[in-house]
């Protein structure tokens, strides 16, 4: 019986090691605890898209700076490309994507196609752009009024203007004999019939738009010389005061004489001739407006007194002083 007891109990122990055994894992490897997850994959890269511009349609003018053109976009841009090439004087910032400048010459209406990349793709706008020349402005011509005889060319009159013109044109036509160049805009000719005094509308004209400046004109008919005191041309305006007479005719010469005697005591050239109040005569006094200036002279004996600088408009007192 005790033999027995002594066989059970080792049959146990043996049986309770490889028990123990089995769970502490004898003779296989030993765990080397938790480890960290892979990092999650990049988000992949997306083409950008929605390109857009503040300006969707570009009207430049030549010499004039646009307003900055800024575009909207969704998405990340690595650059900015366009094409055609943009007008000369503008330009697109490649990184940016803004188009500014300044145009230095026209160009016609066409459609730029701008792109916004990375390296997932691409996006597109297409952005109408055109240059135009600046319109005309600022005509004026050195004789605004023009007082001509039958048979006599006038001195041509030929215009300033800012800017650039494709074409002059008038309105209503000119009388019989002047003519209008076309190109340069000049009025000349001789006039072939008397006309009234009329005014005459001058458009200086390009594609953008136009300017104009009016001139007066009239044609006096051919004849005998009003007055023989000096004069070789029609009178263009006579002036009195007491015995003392101021005359000027329409190629500028002026004469001082005396009425009641025919007497001269002064004369020249170079009179003003755009109208009739180019000289004047009050007490003692006869003025004479010339390029240089006002003359002033003596009625008393045509004695030469002073010189006024080029005035914008003038008159004598009326009693001379």
């Amino acid at each position: 019986m005790p033999k027995f007891r002594t066989t059970l109990l080792i049959v146990l122990a043996l049986s309770g090691f490889a028990l123990l055994g089995s769970v502490l894992g004898c003779g296989s490897k030993t765990s080397s605890g938790p480890t960290n997850p892979p990092p999650p994959p990049p988000p992949s890269l997306s083409a950008p898209s929605n390109l857009s511009y503040a300006q969707p349609t570009l009207l430049a003018t030549v010499g004039t700076a646009i307003v900055p053109d800024v575009p909207t976009v969704t998405g990340t841009v690595t650059g900015y490309s366009v094409t055609p090439t943009l007008p000369t004087g503008l330009s697109l910032d490649p990184a940016a994507g803004t188009i500014s400048g300044t145009p230095s010459a026209a160009a016609a209406p066409a459609n730029y196609i701008v792109t916004a990349s990375n390296t997932a793709g691409n996006t597109n706008a297409t952005l109408p752009i055109s240059v135009v020349i600046p319109a005309p402005s600022n005509l004026a011509y050195p004789q605004m009024i023009i007082n001509a005889t039958v048979g006599t060319a006038i001195a041509p009159d030929t215009p300033t203007v800012t800017g650039t013109v494709a074409q002059y044109s008038i309105s209503p036509a000119l009388p019989a004999g002047l003519r209008l160049d076309m190109q340069a805009g000049t009025v000349s000719g001789a006039p072939t019939a008397s006309a009234a005094q009329a005014k005459y509308t001058i458009t200086a004209s390009n594609t953008t738009g136009n300017t104009t400046a009016q001139l007066t004109i009239t044609v006096n008919s051919a004849g005998t010389v009003l007055l023989e005191q000096g004069h070789g041309s029609l009178i263009l305006a006579i002036r009195m005061a007491g015995d003392r007479v101021l005359s000027e005719d329409l190629s500028g010469h002026w004469v001082l004489w005396v009425y009641s005697t025919g007497d001269l005591l002064a004369q020249g050239d170079g009179a003003g001739t755009a109208d009739k109040n180019q000289i004047d005569l009050a007490g003692q006094l006869a003025a004479i407006s010339t390029s240089r200036g006002v003359q002033v002279y003596s009625t008393q004996d045509g004695h030469f007194i002073f010189t006024i600088p080029p005035p914008s408009w003038w008159r004598l007192a009326q009693d001379g002083s």
